[in-house]
């Protein structure tokens, strides 16, 4: 997660104002363990096979978190800018969005709803809530 630091931030200015808020944590080792697989993979020397322990820690985060989803209110999608599009919405994001989507919960975008065309369509769907970083709008 390239924006953890600021998902931490966040996370502090949400709660100064009343709000009690889950991000995905990020444990030393596992931080460690990713830039390593990232490294082996790129050196061809690991195969995506032989990386089980990670897939299944991967999946028990992501479980994890589609919890925390379905427990809170809503969701804030942090669309920061990145590869050049300004409120960008990654993978995992847009995942995030289909679970709160189909469980009924508010989503808001602290950025611009993004024209990303091969996920316009979806994102406007699912008719999220831009709040242009004004958290008192939550």
């Amino acid at each position: 997660m390239i924006f953890y630091k600021k998902f931490k931030e966040l996370k502090y200015q949400l709660e100064d104002i009343g709000h009690t808020v889950y991000i995905p944590e990020l444990e030393p080792e596992m931080e460690e363990g990713i830039l390593f697989v990232k490294d082996s993979l790129q050196n061809k020397s690991q195969l995506w096979a032989d990386l089980k322990w990670l897939w299944k820690k991967k999946n028990e985060e992501i479980l994890k978190h589609f919890k925390a989803i379905e427990i809170g209110d809503c969701i804030l999608v942090a669309n920061y800018e990145k590869k050049w599009i300004l409120g960008y919405i990654g993978i995992n994001a847009m995942l995030e969005m289909g679970i709160a989507a189909y469980l009924e919960k508010p989503i808001y975008l602290l950025d611009e709803i993004p024209s990303q065309v091969d996920r316009m369509d979806e994102i406007q769907g699912m008719m999220p809530i831009v709040i242009n970083f004004d958290l008192k709008k939550i």
